[in-house]
């Protein structure tokens, strides 16, 4: 299972993905009120009870709404500050990926 989601400072998406050789399937999402938890981990800790993964997670990715400079990312316009280290340890999973959310949009542009 991989987890992905975006995270601004309005709502969080989160989704549990099992990968596929075209494209991975979605297995769940929530949508979450980024100010009603105190921090991203609370989030994902509510995810993760909301949805129990069927298999260990191999990797996560979030989009971020902030910049990203090497693993960490401070969310604009929440003040919370992520490191892809904490979060991989806090998850239980070998990769953490973080991106500013605009990055996979300019990526698709051909």
């Amino acid at each position: 299972m991989v987890l992905a989601g975006d995270v601004g400072g309005t709502k969080t998406l989160l989704g549990l993905f099992e990968p596929s050789a075209r494209r991975p399937v979605s297995k769940a999402t929530r949508s979450y009120e980024t100010t009603a938890y105190s921090s991203f981990t609370e989030i994902l800790d509510a995810f993760l009870s909301d949805v129990p993964p069927s298999s260990p997670l191999r990797a996560a990715a979030f989009g971020v709404a902030g910049p990203v400079d090497q693993d960490r990312a401070k969310l604009t316009n929440i003040g919370w500050t992520l490191a892809s280290t904490d979060l991989s340890s806090h998850l239980r999973t070998p990769h953490v990926e973080l991106v500013n959310d605009l990055a996979p949009m300019a990526r698709s542009i051909e």
